[in-house]
């Protein structure tokens, strides 16, 4: 009887350590795996549960019955010799048994191997063959893609808001524990490439996206109704450096692209190149170009039909990269302008004082006539683009962070006892206005205005802001006049490139520049004209081909760029970081934020200031037909400069009156009006029309 009950031990242990692992094995391939549509419905670990818990009682019931064998052995004996005809009965009974628990946990095993295959007519003819009824799988195939989709929203909060693989773990322990989610690693809910294949150029690692794939993935997210409607798809690239580290010299080069004529603008990568400073040759940008040459030769098929595609965006880069992708003498070279054939002059730095010259042209560059301007050939000659203006001059770097900081570096530094000379109290002054704009800023701008003693640290929307409306009023008391009108020269220049509404001025911004240029050499020297203030005189031809300037402005890939950034957490591998982080995370970080056609009406300020048929007008009732609120008219305002262009034509102004009141209805208002910010300071007020 003992070895009989051995032998059905021993065979039910074994299948049921098996099966234990089966069942195991399986929860992680369904809960691990995100190749599998929906997770295996929880029934099925809930019967495997039951089975388990059974054979756990049939062992326990083995054990006590075996102990009781060993202890009473003789009466066993006794008992079999007295029952040998029960005793034969109850063997057959029990092998019986075991041939049938044998059968039965072979087949299960075959039910959980053939799940990890099953699908939604597997689950129904189970259902089925258990006489369940239709409602309970309905029931249950809901939980599953409820389940699936709180995986997948899980997976997506970490990416967007940049959640560590640690701090993950933690959050998906604490949802398990509660049972909300089975257990599941962070790296497997966020699945990444590990076969990126990565090659060495120009002394730096680099890996390249395929550019039609990247076109298609990106083009779907439009739709095919938006994408349809185009006579042509316009693409537009971008590069430049990036220090991943402050103790390090590691640098990251992407090369990033969007569609210009699609909105929202979305930016893709090409390319991401990784090494020590910057790379030794242009060689990391063949395989690009080769790709582009034949999108641009052969067009995209989407949506089932072929698309021309054109580079008309152009290059948008810092003057840095821009010379370093063209092959052409650096910056600070005499001959570094990429537009003219000027040759700058020596004043204790190079610098550019004449206004006259000659401008290049696409076959004088790729002819090299000026010699001195070229250094080494550059992979993209071979795109058919021109090599003059399909490289602007991106304004951010040119105007924001280059003459506008100048300006105001060159005021602050200037030695005591000069004429322009800024002392402390004058830049305490500044900057009490500067602070006293704080409230009037609407939630159009990511930033609010910050002391002087904050300049160093100023961001280049900072810089933006300032040039274009807060140094209108917060300069107009403390610079002298001279000053004040050398500044408006390059302010109401830069209003009229960056705005549609003055479109009819930009004529005029190429002798604005010349006067500010020659203004600024007679008031702090030749120093001044140095290659960010030259550049001013080639922004009306960017503006010429790509309209606003903002068309073909950094700023957008700087931010992508910067969220990059944060998104690499050390300096090891640094491209497989930067890879995985681009393909999971380019659905959030890779839509560019714009203005929108359509006003959104507020009556609470600072949200509530427009320009309503040329008069300043301030909201305090906002409701689906009328809007109601205050106006001023000419007799209420008044221009606060007149020099170099009046005040009101740049839609701003200075109120002077207490303003009427008014109603007009919605549909009227919201077609005519324009967003603008009020601004108090010194006890007076000015309403400033934003230029987007």
């Amino acid at each position: 009887m003992s070895k009989l009950y051995s032998r059905i031990y021993n065979s039910e242990y074994y299948k049921f350590k098996k099966k234990r692992k089966r069942s195991e094995e399986l929860e992680d391939e369904i809960f691990l795996d995100e190749s599998l549509p929906v997770p295996c419905n929880e029934e099925i670990f809930d019967e495997i549960a039951g089975e388990v818990n059974a054979d756990l009682e049939i062992h326990s019931n083995i054990d006590i019955e075996l102990e009781l064998d060993k202890q009473g052995e003789a009466d066993a004996d006794l008992e079999r010799q007295t029952n040998s005809d029960e005793c034969d009965s109850d063997s057959d009974s029990e092998i019986e048994r075991e041939v049938f628990l044998n059968s039965f946990f072979c087949q299960e095993e075959d039910d959980i191997e053939n799940n990890d295959d099953s699908d939604d007519n597997d689950e129904i003819e189970d259902y089925d063959d258990n006489d369940e009824n239709e409602d309970d799988f309905v029931i249950r195939d809901q939980g599953n893609k409820n389940r699936n989709d709180l995986l997948r929203d899980l997976r997506e909060f970490s990416i967007q808001f940049n959640i560590s693989l640690l701090t993950f773990n933690v959050l998906l322990g604490i949802l398990s524990k509660h049972k909300v989610i089975r257990p599941i690693n962070a790296k497997t809910l966020r699945s990444r490439d590990r076969n990126i294949k990565i090659r060495f150029l120009s002394n730096f690692e680099c890996y390249y996206f395929d550019i039609i794939e990247q076109m298609k993935k990106t083009l779907v997210a439009y739709g095919q109704d938006q994408v349809s409607e185009l006579k042509y798809i316009s693409l537009q690239i971008a590069t430049d450096g990036l220090l991943l580290f402050r103790n390090s010299q590691a640098e990251l080069w992407p090369i990033l692209a969007t569609f210009q004529n699609l909105r929202p603008r979305r930016i893709f990568p090409l390319a991401v190149s990784s090494g020590v400073g910057k790379p030794s040759d242009l060689n990391w940008m063949s395989p690009v170009v080769s790709q582009l040459v034949q999108i641009l030769s052969e067009g995209i098929y989407i949506f089932g039909g072929l698309k021309e595609v054109k580079l008309k965006g152009g290059f948008v880069t810092d003057i840095v990269a821009r010379n370093m992708i063209k092959g052409t003498c650096c910056h600070t070279s005499y001959h570094s302008c990429g537009r003219c054939t000027l040759k700058g002059s020596w004043a204790r730095k190079v610098v550019f004082t004449r206004t006259s010259f000659v401008k290049r042209t696409n076959e004088s560059f790729r002819a090299k006539h000026d010699e001195n301007h070229h250094q080494v050939d550059t992979p993209l000659l071979h795109l058919p683009i021109d090599m003059i203006l399909s490289f602007p001059c991106d304004y951010m770097h040119c105007a924001c962070l280059g003459v506008m900081k100048r300006l105001l570096v060159t005021w602050c530094s200037m030695r005591r006892g000069r004429q322009y000379y800024l002392d402390e109290s004058m830049k305490g002054r500044i900057s009490h206005h500067l602070l006293q704009c704080v409230k009037g800023i609407p939630s159009e701008f990511q930033r609010k205005p910050r002391s002087l003693k904050a300049m160093k640290f100023f961001t280049a929307t900072e810089w933006r802001m300032i040039m274009l409306y807060l140094g209108r009023v917060c300069f107009l008391d403390t610079l002298s006049s001279d000053v004040f009108q050398h500044y408006m020269l390059f302010s109401c220049g830069m209003s009229m490139l960056l705005s549609k509404r003055l479109a009819d001025c930009v004529p005029d911004v190429n002798n604005l520049f010349r006067h500010f240029i020659k203004t600024g050499i007679q008031l702090f020297g030749k120093g001044f004209a140095v290659i960010n203030v030259h550049s001013l005189m080639h922004l009306v031809d960017d503006y010429l081909k790509y309209g606003p300037l903002d068309n073909a402005s950094a700023f957008p890939y700087e931010n992508f760029l910067g969220n990059l950034k944060r998104r690499i957490r050390s300096g090891n591998h640094v491209i497989q970081q930067a890879v995985n982080r681009l393909n999971e995370a380019s659905e959030f970080i890779g839509v560019i934020k714009e203005a929108d056609d359509n006003l959104s009406l507020c009556a609470k300020y600072p949200n509530n200031i427009f320009i309503y048929r040329k008069n300043p007008c301030m909201i305090t009732i906002v409701s689906d037909c009328d809007i109601t609120g205050i106006t001023y008219d000419d007799t209420d305002t008044a221009d606060f400069f007149e020099q170099p262009i009046r005040s009101r034509d740049l839609f701003n102004y200075e109120i002077i009156g207490k303003g009427k009141k008014f109603t007009v209805q919605r549909k009227d208002f919201e077609s005519c009006a324009i967003k603008a910010m009020k601004l108090v300071v010194n006890k007076k007020t000015y309403i400033l029309a934003l230029l987007n």
